[in-house]
């Protein structure tokens, strides 16, 4: 699942890329029961110590997938910036799986805020 969500993500973090990343994560749920699989998945993770281990190695890589997107690259701002991301995108497909179908935008603008936030705080300082 995450595997499909890190090749799912846009090559730039744009308003339109990540938009078109959440309704390719909405189109999954709706059309597959995705969100609703994932769920079970972590639950079952939370119990299974091999489980939890390939799904955190996944979620791993994802972040890094977004942290090499990022506009500023400066080593913990990156990582921070990235876990963020990929938590409320996490809490995106959860609303999905217990909601139904969800209008992303709202995770849309809270992703690009943070963004926003780690290029502004940047700006002007060397990168390492």
């Amino acid at each position: 699942m995450c595997e499909q969500a890190g090749d799912a993500l846009p090559r730039t973090l744009t308003v339109e890329g990540i938009s078109a990343f959440l309704e390719h994560v909405r189109a999954l749920s709706i059309e597959h029961g995705h969100a609703r699989l994932v769920a079970q998945i972590y639950a079952e993770a939370a119990l299974s110590p091999p489980l939890a281990l390939i799904v955190q190695q996944q979620l791993a890589a994802l972040r890094t997938a977004v942290a090499d997107l990022l506009p500023t690259r400066s080593s913990d701002d990156s990582s921070q910036r990235a876990e963020v991301f990929v938590a409320i995108c996490s809490g995106y497909n959860q609303q999905l799986a217990v909601r139904g179908d969800l209008d992303p935008t709202p995770f849309v603008s809270a992703l690009i805020t943070l963004i926003d936030a780690g290029s502004t705080a940047n700006a002007g300082r060397p990168k390492k």
